[in-house]
């Protein structure tokens, strides 16, 4: 557990993490109170283990819930379990994964967090940087600290994304959200997005510590200066409509014999756009970002790197 500052706001980190095939798996929580930043670190380490056990089960198929998603941004979910056929390997991530003692809650945050990456990864696809709007900007002890919308967003959801320059690389680093859009400039959140990107700039991480290649291409973002032009026109911001996603749901309790509810929910396919790291995509997986793209409405150009982590 450290305490950590920025800019005079106190904060601790709780750190640890776990062996895997790729390597050691950090995980972290933050928090204005020690409790809270342990808190969330257990449940990041707890979310972790349940999407490797997951993925390291290589389904041939999920058995999940349909989730529509009317133009409203209201939610329907099937009660009734399909098979659907797995994303490909490439698109693998923890990301749309979430956990909670309260079912409804784990859902909830899974597809808070499908969507964020959805509306980063769309933005960035379409308008590169400028897919971005930048709503403010600081320098703290030479830190530049940029503070972003996406320039997609739902009826009801805008993603936020914070960016942070190295004074010294002029390397960068990133923390990123999802709120109601009507809330959004005020969200609690954008802490946690800052502490985030901050936390990583001071991190001492070596290249080729990790094989994970999200973890790989943060640490090249924050290695060396990467130049970017960001929106400034809030009036960019143009809507996408998200139609339909799949749920997967573990109940965690039950499969590891714990004495406490525990749920894992997994929100994936449909026409979300997924996570991923462009030098490792293959064709197939080239082929399906793009036609998840086009059935979004817009022809992207694949990036040599994603700064969407």
């Amino acid at each position: 557990m450290d305490e950590k500052s920025v800019a005079g706001h106190r904060y601790f980190l709780c750190s640890s993490g776990f062996q895997d095939e790729v390597g050691f798996v950090s995980v972290c929580g933050r928090g204005l109170t020690k409790v809270e930043a342990a808190t969330r670190c257990i449940g990041e380490w707890l979310e972790r283990k349940a999407a490797f056990e997951f993925f390291r089960s290589k389904p041939s198929s999920i058995w999940a819930q349909a989730i529509g998603i009317d133009p409203s941004g209201k939610l329907s979910i099937s009660s009734r379990r399909e098979s659907y056929n797995p994303l490909l390997m490439e698109f693998w991530t923890t990301n749309g994964w979430a956990i909670h003692t309260d079912q409804h809650r784990s859902i909830e945050n899974a597809l808070s967090e499908a969507l964020e990456r959805s509306l980063l990864v769309s933005s960035f696809l379409r308008w590169r940087w400028q897919g971005f709007i930048e709503i403010g900007k600081l320098s703290i002890t030479g830190m530049g600290i940029h503070s972003c919308l996406s320039r997609y967003r739902t009826e009801t959801t805008t993603a936020g994304f914070a960016i942070c320059t190295n004074p010294v690389t002029q390397g960068l680093s990133f923390g990123h959200f999802s709120e109601a859009t009507d809330s959004l400039r005020q969200s609690s959140k954008w802490a946690q997005a800052l502490y985030e990107a901050v936390d990583k700039l001071g991190a001492d991480i070596a290249f080729g510590s990790n094989q994970d290649p999200l973890a790989a291409e943060t640490l090249w973002y924050m290695s060396g200066k990467t130049d970017f032009c960001l929106s400034d026109d809030r009036q960019d911001q143009e809507k996408i409509k998200f139609s339909s996603c799949c749920l997967h749901s573990i109940d965690l309790a039950k499969k590891w014999d714990l004495p406490f509810p525990l749920f894992a929910s997994f929100v994936f396919g449909g026409d979300l756009m997924p996570l991923f790291v462009p030098r490792q995509l293959t064709e197939d997986g080239r082929k399906y970002v793009i036609a998840q793209a086009n059935s979004l409405g817009f022809d992207p150009v694949i990036p040599e790197r994603m700064p969407v982590l």
